[in-house]
């Protein structure tokens, strides 16, 4: 992963295809992008936060419904609680 400036586009192991993976633009300034065995991943760096956010939350869901650790356990079965009681008072 790294930031690609606009003069090293033309570098050797800069990626051909500049086209943000999200919105799908060519961003004049800098690129965010990730090498991979399958090719390179580009973002602009509002997409890149914005998928980076996302990114993280997905990892947070993805350990709380594994029930591997205890803290997220609590918190889920708080956060269930929580829900299904806003859901009675809003009835």
């Amino acid at each position: 992963m790294g930031v690609l400036l606009p003069q090293d586009c033309v570098e050797w192991w800069a990626p051909r295809d500049l086209h943000c993976l999200v919105c799908g633009e060519v961003p004049p300034g800098p690129l965010i992008f990730w090498q991979g065995a399958t090719g390179a991943l580009v973002l602009c760096p509002d997409d890149a936060a914005y998928l980076g956010a996302h990114l993280i939350g997905d990892a947070r869901e993805a350990t709380l419904a594994s029930g591997r650790e205890r803290h997220w356990a609590a918190r889920a079965t708080r956060a269930a609680v929580a829900a299904i009681e806003q859901r009675q008072r809003s009835r």
